[in-house]
């Protein structure tokens, strides 16, 4: 390896999550204590941060430049995979180096290289799919991470260990397993291979990764709140022991936030909090300096009320002894419809500058998502399973709607054309073909695909949207000719089914009647009220009213729910909300105030909707599937559950007039401006993922679904609708028609 310059950086680099966090400071020794072995034409790896958390000083050098490194100016080297996703090759320089500083007692790690001394580690190259990484067992320090806890690296690529395992134990194992934060208790995965390896090689001690652990950060791993605490636990094991118990000593961890987060308004009380060891002094910085109180053990806070709009910076400072740390929390300062429209703009900013926008001006509609991160972080727009179009009808609608009502909030002609290009776009994928006897469906997937019901129905929908806010009249004919076609396809009457597929042979399958899933049927029968309410036309609301009621009485007897039960609930909220505006039939208010009431059960007090009723089961892979295995865990959906939430209480306040809704949409809206995506990355940069564990306050959550991941970003269906939420509530717009306008 021919490196310019033999030893590129030193430093003690240090991060928090959800704070800008300065490393530890306290006294340290004149020679650097760690040496990190890394490619100086790649970026700092992020492992430097950990060890600037510890307050260990450190020296990057080039893989050509371990010659000088000595065990008397060393406790720890640490190997940064130079080729990762292809596999290493340890130098017989750094071969020798090892052995010295094994037997000077001290330690070593070294990942995703094949020949570690004495436990090679083979070059078949592997993936790792939807097998995650998980303690298999205990680090041996001080409040290690329990065995079971899950470590999420994203499909990563491995080395199968080549040799019987004799001097060392497995910390770290793959497998498909079932469970979010641990493994479900009583789960055994059918199949385990080590991820982590430690041993002792005479008074020394060496751990190997036959995968990537040290870019953590840039290759998106998750929980960052795990693998964190994980990666300070396995610095420290290695480290020598005299070493390791005064860094482990001077120690002074960090997480400080507020209560609420990110955003709050002019004049808003709120809670600064700090989580830092016992016997700590925590003050936030001010003009008047504020003492933060022990409210628990480790917990430190104080009250602050917001000030002036605009951007603020609090600045807070731990110290125990001779160690402090200095931590900064960013915030907001807005008032609610200044903050609405913020999140709007981020987010069609976001469509405009991920890759998901497929031309400036709209005339190629948008890709289907951006993807959740590959081996290295890197995310791209394309559609799921689609060979050769990454647009879906569905997605591309409700984009275009989204940039329709963003035009208008912002009076910006330009994005008031992008999203009429996107709904013309879309008109070219209706099935047209005089023999299709499905004449007026959609193909859902690019130019092909299934006529599912609440896929066809939001094309019906968002085309006479199209309609009603642009007044252009072939967006009205085209979705009257979408709702005709669904009567028969999803009506009742089984004598007009139609095939799925265009172009489908004898034998095929056919349309079913509207099914008893708000999730699936509910979108049906939202379509045909939102086309009665268009039109006037009796047979829409004569059809829908019997199956709504239909739905009503079955939604109690659902075995198992299309995602989770508050997924369905938050789904069902919209038809319900469509029928009482145009019947007044108590039996629709008297469900549609049971949903909105079973929902508001499920809020946490950040807004969050804790998903319920998950279809998962035990399984550790398939498509379709929830985020959760557990009631209990902290987590929030927002492809199928807190964006139509907000969406749709907005549309039953406005249906309503019940203050209660409008209270609950604030306080699921709310949440989802302050989850809102704030990276450099612009393929993330304004947007929301799928899952957020809002405890850990990070996207994440189950990953058995591998179509729609916790960490994958619609278009449509998700992003798209919390725009058309927000878009609603700044043009206090009912989204319908109402009845006699």
């Amino acid at each position: 390896m021919m490196i310019g310059r033999r030893e590129f950086l030193t430093g003690t680099a240090g991060y928090s999550l959800g704070a800008a966090l300065s490393p530890a400071q306290a006294p340290q020794t004149a020679n650097p204590s760690v040496v990190i072995v890394a490619d100086p034409a790649r970026p700092r790896p992020d492992i430097t941060s950990v060890f600037g958390e510890l307050g260990l000083p450190f020296r990057l050098v080039a893989a050509d430049a371990v010659a000088g490194v000595q065990p008397d100016v060393c406790d720890l080297l640490w190997l940064v995979s130079p080729t990762y996703p292809e596999p290493s090759v340890l130098s017989p320089a750094l071969v020798e180096t090892i052995g010295q500083l094994l037997a000077a007692g001290k330690g070593v790690f070294a990942e995703f290289v094949t020949n570690f001394p004495d436990l090679p580690l083979s070059d078949r190259l592997r993936k790792s799919g939807v097998a995650r990484l998980f303690v298999h067992r205990p680090l041996p320090v001080a409040d290690a991470l329990p065995a079971g806890t899950i470590l999420e690296e994203h499909d990563s690529m491995f080395l199968p260990v080549s040799t019987e395992i004799q001097e060392a134990e497995v910390i770290l194992a793959f497998g498909r397993v079932a469970g979010v934060r641990t493994i479900l208790p009583g789960f055994r995965p059918e199949t385990t291979w080590p991820g982590l390896l430690m041993g002792l090689r005479g008074p020394g001690r060496f751990a190997l990764a036959v995968t990537s652990l040290s870019d953590f950060r840039r290759r998106q791993y998750a929980p960052l709140a795990r693998w964190e605490p994980f990666l300070r636990q396995l610095v420290l094991t290695l480290l020598p022991e005299d070493t390791r118990d005064r860094v482990s000593k001077a120690f002074l961890p960090l997480r400080a936030y507020t209560e609420p987060r990110t955003w709050v308004q002019p004049g808003e009380k709120i809670t600064v909090i700090a989580e830092t060891g016992p016997g700590t002094k925590v003050t936030l910085a001010g003009a008047a300096p504020i003492a933060l109180a022990e409210a628990a053990v480790g917990r430190y806070q104080a009250g602050w009320k917001a000030g002036a709009v605009g951007p603020v910076r609090l600045s807070l400072r731990a110290a125990r002894g001779q160690r402090f740390r200095a931590s900064e929390i960013g915030l907001y300062v807005a008032g609610r419809k200044a903050a609405y429209r913020r999140a709007l703009e981020r987010n069609i900013r976001w469509f405009e500058r991920s890759g998901v926008l497929l031309k400036s001006d709209g005339t190629a509609g948008v890709a289907e998502w951006i993807s959740g991160p590959d081996i290295d972080g890197n995310r791209n727009a394309f559609g799921a399973g689609q060979m050769f179009s990454p647009e879906r009808a569905d997605c591309v609608f409700q984009s275009g709607l989204a940039f329709s009502l963003y035009g208008k909030v912002a009076a910006s002609r330009r994005h008031q054309a992008i999203g009429r290009h996107m709904l013309n776009r879309i008109m070219d994928f209706q099935r047209l073909e005089p023999a299709d006897p499905g004449y007026g469906l959609w193909y859902t997937r690019g130019r092909g695909g299934p006529a599912f019901q609440d896929d066809t129905s939001w094309a019906t929908v968002c085309a006479l949207a199209g309609y009603r806010y642009t007044k252009e009249p072939h967006f009205l004919h085209r979705g009257l000719i979408s709702a005709q076609a669904q009567l028969k396809a999803f009506g009742p009457d089984d004598r007009y089914r139609v095939p799925l597929n265009a172009h489908a042979g004898p034998g095929a399958r056919i349309t079913s009647k509207a099914d008893d899933h708000p999730h699936n049927g509910g979108c049906v029968l939202s379509a045909w009220l939102y086309t009665y309410g268009m039109t006037s036309e009796r047979v829409y609301l004569d059809t829908t009213v019997p199956m709504l009621v239909d739905m009503i009485a079955a939604f109690p007897k659902i075995p198992r729910y299309i995602i989770s039960k508050t997924c369905e609930s938050s789904r069902f909220l919209l038809p319900l909300s469509f029928a009482w505006a145009y019947t007044r039939d108590e039996r629709f208010r008297r469900a549609l105030d049971e949903h909105a009431a079973y929902l508001r059960s499920r809020m946490a007090p950040c807004g969050a909707i804790q998903e319920q009723g998950s279809n998962i089961a035990g399984r550790v892979q398939g498509g379709d599937l929830g985020l959760t295995y557990d009631q209990n865990e902290t987590i929030s959906d927002q492809l199928y559950c807190t964006s139509f939430a907000s969406m749709n209480l907005w549309i039953a306040y406005k249906a309503t007039g019940d203050k209660r809704y409008l209270e609950d949409f604030f306080r699921v809206t709310d949440y989802l401006v302050r989850i809102q995506i704030d990276s450099p990355d612009p393929a993330i940069d304004g947007g929301w993922m799928r899952g957020f564990d809002y405890s850990l306050w990070e996207y994440y959550g189950a990953n058995a679904d591998t179509a729609w991941t916790a960490y994958c970003m619609e278009t449509g269906w998700q992003n798209a609708i919390i725009d058309i939420a927000l878009a609603l509530y700044l043009m206090d717009d009912s989204f319908y028609q109402p009845p006699g306008a």
